[in-house]
């Protein structure tokens, strides 16, 4: 059985973000993510966006977000 962590991604004024860390890696699972494509012509800008959501969760908040954005 993998023991993991909770590590902070974002922190902001809607919300805060956690991703896992198992304790057997020596990165977290979005350092992982963000470092596969980070350098990767096709994905990156993709990744680019994930990352500005991301930001703008944090900043907002999930829920009022979404709610924004389909009204």
């Amino acid at each position: 059985m993998n023991t993991a962590e909770l590590i902070l991604v974002n922190q902001g004024d809607g919300c805060t973000i956690y991703t896992i860390q198992f304790l057997s890696e020596n990165k977290s699972e979005f350092e992982r993510f963000y470092h596969k494509f980070k350098n990767d012509a096709e994905y990156n800008p993709d990744l680019m966006r994930i990352v500005a959501l991301i930001n703008k969760i944090s900043d907002v908040g999930a829920l009022e977000l979404t709610m924004k954005t389909t009204h």
